[in-house]
């Protein structure tokens, strides 16, 4: 409702039947140019919006950059959070990765990176691109994008984005003490495949 445009790109069924698709939308009246956002939408099992998620809509977006932002990805944690992943297109106007995490409610975490939000800087000098991702068993969002360097040079780049379920402590007995404070900063990334 309300969009001039739109299209999923990925799917998660919920336990009780309710469906979460996830992909971009464009708002209304469009502008003279038109950016995509990111968006979700959940369904109840017999395929109506659910008025539990997006503030009674039932529809989530939301505008990371300048440009194009579309959702690729979507899943569910156990405790019924939506992890969403895809890019965007900051003023630079070359893509980079980014990820939302919204609450059951479908509104932003403000648990996770700034605001539920994470933008990932472009690694590369013609942008990164989404390829692939999962969630492990600790709520990590691994990411496996397409990073393009030039002279028809691709590398594949791996991201990993902390969730909230904290290390497993180490075996009694062996390892040596897991260090106590806040987590390292994020690195750069570090290992190149091309």
């Amino acid at each position: 409702p309300g969009s001039t445009a739109g299209r999923s790109s990925a799917v998660a069924v919920m336990p009780d039947g309710r469906i979460v698709a996830a992909g971009y939308g464009y708002d209304e009246p469009a502008p003279s140019k038109l950016d995509s956002k990111f968006a979700a939408v959940r369904y109840l099992a017999d395929g109506e919006l659910d008025p539990s998620f997006g503030g009674g809509t039932g529809i989530f977006s939301e505008q990371l950059g300048s440009g194009e932002d579309s959702a690729r990805f979507v899943a569910l944690t156990p405790t019924g959070k939506v992890v969403l992943a895809g890019g965007y297109e900051p003023p630079e106007n070359y893509g980079s990765l980014a990820a939302l995490r919204l609450t059951a409610a479908g509104e932003l975490d403000p648990a996770f990176g700034s605001g539920g939000i994470v933008k990932r800087p472009i690694l590369a000098p013609f942008g990164d691109y989404l390829e692939s991702a999962a969630v492990d068993t600790r709520e990590r969002l691994v990411l496996l994008s397409n990073a393009y360097e030039g002279n028809n040079t691709v590398s594949v780049e791996v991201t990993r984005i902390l969730g909230d379920i904290p290390p497993p402590a180490p075996p009694v007995g062996g390892a040596a003490p897991v260090p106590v404070g806040p987590p390292a900063p994020n690195m750069p990334p570090h290992a190149r495949i091309k």
